[in-house]
């Protein structure tokens, strides 16, 4: 009456191992079942009925006022412009990286150096 998994133990109700396994040896799985999933004992807990118990319009109607929702309450501190992310959320991107980005010169539109440091504005200036 145990199996390697112990959802047979813990629940009660036959896992797929054990089911498998008495149903090669036996075909009867009548035995291995608790008895509180059984058809009689469900029966008997649900025997007796419950009445069905009146909704507001059989309540009776009061006299005093109606409570009032409570007023707003101002926070204090300067308001949340964005909202709070929870802690799986990633955080707001701040900053594109430029790792990657290859730098052109506008002049001699060669890589590696820009406009300013060109070696050919040396020459010419």
């Amino acid at each position: 009456m145990t199996c390697s998994c112990r959802y047979w133990q813990l629940s009660g109700i036959l896992c797929a191992h054990v089911v498998s396994a008495v149903h090669q040896h036996t075909n009867q799985l009548h035995g291995y079942v608790a008895s509180c999933y059984s058809v009689e004992a469900f029966k008997r807990t649900y025997a007796h009925c419950l009445q069905p118990v009146e909704g507001p319009q059989g309540w009776p109607e009061s006299d005093e006022p109606k409570p009032l929702a409570p007023g707003y309450v101002k926070m204090p501190g300067k308001p949340w412009k964005e909202r709070k992310r929870e802690g799986t959320e990633k955080p707001k991107a701040t900053k594109v990286s430029r790792v990657g980005t290859v730098i052109r010169c506008r002049k001699c539109k060669c890589t590696g150096h820009n406009k300013t440091t060109c070696p050919g504005n040396a020459a010419s200036g």
